[in-house]
């Protein structure tokens, strides 16, 4: 049994994820002489949103996949989803200072920029997202 949600747009989405989060993003870390203790936040935040993801939209509640399926796994789904948004805004926040406070913007402007439009985008797909849920839980 293959859950419905694993789909070509999941794969290529997941694929992306795993390149950014585990290969690509570790080397450029590294490369960094001093990495301050607010992108560590940040990162956890960051890497927890992206993972959640990740897990929630293969293994939905009604897939009964994951976590033995049934009430176990529906609750999983929902806590881990709700720590997901949380850490997601922490992730954000953490990532506006330091892109403009902490970091000096104008030494790449177009970078700040770029990355503060992906915060912010994410920041209203997190809020739909949510919004989406209420509304099918209505239902």
């Amino acid at each position: 049994n293959i859950p419905p949600t694993l789909n070509i747009s999941w794969f290529m989405a997941t694929t992306l994820c795993i390149w950014f989060l585990f290969i690509h993003a570790p080397f450029v870390l590294i490369a960094k002489i001093n990495i301050e203790p607010l992108l560590c936040i940040h990162l956890f935040g960051a890497y927890s949103i992206y993972l959640t993801c990740v897990h929630n939209t293969l293994l939905t509640p009604s897939t009964k996949f994951g976590w033995g399926g049934g009430t176990n796994a529906r609750l999983f789904h929902i806590w881990i989803g709700r720590v997901g948004l949380i850490l997601g805004v922490i992730g954000f926040i953490t990532g506006f200072i330091l892109t403009w406070f902490v970091l000096e913007p104008l030494n790449d402007l177009g970078f700040s920029i770029g990355i503060s439009f992906g915060g912010i985008t994410q920041m209203i797909l997190q809020y739909n997202g949510y919004r989406a849920i209420e509304c099918f839980q209505n239902i």
